[in-house]
């Protein structure tokens, strides 16, 4: 199945809240009631109908301190971006609109970028790596190279999900 909704794939994050597996939390991550936000999720597509369990009420962010939106490096939780008047709808990225995606998306390609510096390798080689990267996150399946070439190993920011208190 493929990553991208334009691309036949879903919002794994609104699939896991409607499955009732956790709610979004302030940092914008999906918050479960046993891990926190320290959970990754996958879907599976079937052709069967399965029982509904809808959202669960769950809200570990009421009356915390928001050490997720602290931590964050490049206070992409630090101005209100989004209104439920301006989407037509109540629920809002960080819960209150407080979330700037694109800044924090900004510093996860910063991350990327870093990461493949990081690995000893000529100016060539290293674009060989982003067009690999680019390939991938189009869809395109990467096979091992079985050579013991490096390969790149992102260490993304993840600061608003390691200082979240939900799930320890």
């Amino acid at each position: 199945m493929p990553y991208f909704v334009s691309k036949g794939g879903i919002y794994l994050k609104d699939a896991a809240v409607m499955a009732g597996l956790g709610c979004i939390g302030k940092n914008n991550l999906v918050i479960t009631p046993d891990s926190g936000p320290r959970i990754r999720f996958r879907a599976l597509m079937l052709d069967r109908k399965a029982d509904v369990t809808g959202p669960v009420e769950f809200n570990p962010c009421e009356g915390c301190e928001q050490p997720c939106r602290k931590a964050c490096p490049v206070k992409a939780f630090q101005s209100t971006v989004y209104s439920a008047d301006a989407l037509g709808q109540s629920r809002l990225p960080g819960i209150n609109g407080t979330y700037t995606r694109v800044t924090c998306n900004l510093k996860m390609e910063k991350d990327i970028e870093e990461a493949i510096m990081a690995i000893p390798a000529g100016n060539e080689e290293h674009q060989e790596v982003l067009q690999a990267i680019d390939e991938f996150e189009e869809g395109a399946k990467l096979k091992p190279q079985g050579d013991n070439r490096p390969y790149y190993c992102v260490k993304y920011c993840r600061r608003c999900e390691l200082v979240c208190p939900a799930g320890k």
